[in-house]
């Protein structure tokens, strides 16, 4: 009896380890891919990862920005993006050990301090890990179109000045040392 209640408790402790890992890595993988908006007295310090869908940005010659269409996310609501710590958090609050009480079997109680066992594990991996790749963050030029997509508010494209294209603007024409 004792091992068919450890086989169904393992395979179910199994799952919400595997689910709990799945969960964790996608949302940091979200909140690295996404980036985040620092607004400072108005006005972005680095090229804002997500804006309104649709929204376009020009940088003019002293690399302030100008909203030609849309606007800014300014919170994190608006921007449905968590920290790395908020999601951390989430998951650690989830993860408590079983509470162990005078009324249990003896393979209750073994069962139990296994799965304490393995919270405990799995809070020791959640902690240390930190988030080590920052979201692209493309150098700003003069005259440089940052137009972001219509439906998710992500960066689409960055057109840079060209006056060979008819439009002014080209992707493939990104500033280098010998002409900015």
């Amino acid at each position: 009896m004792i091992e068919g209640l450890k086989s169904k408790k393992r395979i179910r402790m199994f799952a919400i380890a595997m689910a709990l890992t799945f969960l964790l890595t996608g949302a940091v993988a979200a909140y690295a891919a996404s980036g985040g908006v620092v607004i400072i007295d108005g006005e972005p310090k680095e090229v804002p990862q997500k804006m309104m869908p649709g929204s376009v940005i020009i940088y003019d010659n002293q690399l302030q920005p100008k909203v030609i269409k849309g606007g800014y996310i300014e919170n994190e609501t608006q921007q449905n993006v968590e920290t790395e710590d908020s999601i951390k958090d989430s998951i650690l609050n989830c993860l408590k050990p079983v509470p162990i009480t005078d009324d249990m079997t003896a393979a209750e109680k073994e069962l139990a301090e296994w799965e304490n066992r393995l919270v405990s594990g799995l809070k020791e991996q959640i902690v240390p890990e930190t988030l080590t790749k920052k979201p692209f963050q493309p150098t700003i030029y003069p005259e440089m179109k940052v137009v972001y997509d219509e439906i998710t508010g992500d960066i689409n494209n960055i057109y840079y000045p060209d006056a060979d294209d008819p439009s002014g603007y080209s992707i493939h024409n990104i500033p280098t040392d010998s002409n900015q």
